[in-house]
């Protein structure tokens, strides 16, 4: 038998007997030249949430360095208590088949026992409502406590993510004759929209009253993801793939939407006004008619 006390990256004090390590922040069974991985889940400005969102899981595939999903493997699960790390004993947690694993804000998974564990990748689900940040992963060399006992590799990987508004656009359109439908020869009509935003105070909205404009100027570099549906009630539609993309950068303001399409703009600023107009241009300004073509706003937190 064999006991010491080494500290983590937290600096608490972790006793190590017989190879398993006992602390605030892990306690994992070893076996000897293999190693240990933990993800962190991080939750920035808090206060910014809307409160039905604070519970969201996060959704992570981890795969092993060879680049196999890491599948049914089990891993522990801690979080955040009174300034330390509780283990959630509650059940055995194992990632799926597909290596796919959840924690929430201030929760811990740990992997022991793992095999080359800096080249093991953790990939979070992208989520149009959260943004997802990687720290610089800490590494703990394997050695040895102050007592000579060994102490295994450890790498501490943190995703943190910060909460942004998002503004749906979704194009329908009614009252399509079944012929034009079944023409198989036409197009697919694809519609174009202008996506504007007016920020900026009282200096700003005197400065475009004297010359004469409206504030609103074309929105660059704003992300957009193809969605499932439109949710405002706190909870989050999955990004889908069409004509094999998931999203795209809006440029000079323009993006286009055949029927039934969604997207979730990712906003940079919370405060400012949108606008959204539909222009109908060229063959589709024959065709189709609409009846409002303009939407404008402050974005909900919700969407």
């Amino acid at each position: 038998d064999f006991t010491g006390v080494s500290q983590n990256a937290n600096g608490e004090d972790v006793e190590q007997r017989n190879g398993v390590r006992r602390g605030g922040a892990v306690k994992v069974n070893l076996t000897e030249g293999r190693e240990v991985l933990e993800v962190i889940k991080e939750v920035a400005n808090l206060s910014d949430v809307p409160e039905d969102s604070l519970n969201t899981s996060f959704d992570f595939q981890i795969k092993d360095a060879e680049g196999k999903t890491y599948g049914t493997k089990q891993y522990r699960l801690y979080a955040k208590s009174g300034g330390g790390w509780k283990e959630q004993a509650d059940r055995v947690y194992t990632t799926s088949s597909t290596g796919h694993f959840s924690l929430k804000a201030d929760e811990r998974a740990v992997f022991s026992n793992v095999i080359d564990a800096e080249g093991m990748t953790v990939t979070e689900t992208p989520n149009v409502f959260w943004n997802s940040t990687e720290k610089e992963p800490v590494v703990w060399p394997a050695g040895t406590d102050g007592e000579g006992n060994p102490t295994p590799k450890t790498v501490v990987r943190t995703i943190s993510n910060e909460f942004r508004r998002v503004l749906y656009v979704k194009k329908t359109v009614a009252g399509v004759p079944v012929s034009i439908r079944e023409d198989t020869d036409r197009a697919v009509d694809s519609f174009l929209f202008t996506v504007e935003k007016k920020s900026g105070g009282l200096l700003k909205r005197i400065a475009d009253f004297f010359t004469g404009t409206d504030g609103y100027e074309l929105i660059n570099g704003l992300n957009y993801y193809y969605v499932d549906q439109v949710r405002t009630d706190g909870g989050i539609p999955n990004i889908i793939e069409v004509d094999g993309k998931k999203g795209g950068i809006i440029t000079d303001g323009k993006v286009s939407l055949r029927e039934n399409e969604i997207i979730a703009i990712v906003l940079d600023n919370s405060e400012a006004v949108y606008r959204v107009r539909e222009e109908l241009t060229g063959e589709a300004s024959d065709r189709w008619s609409c009846e409002e073509n303009t939407w404008e706003g402050k974005v909900p937190l919700k969407g």
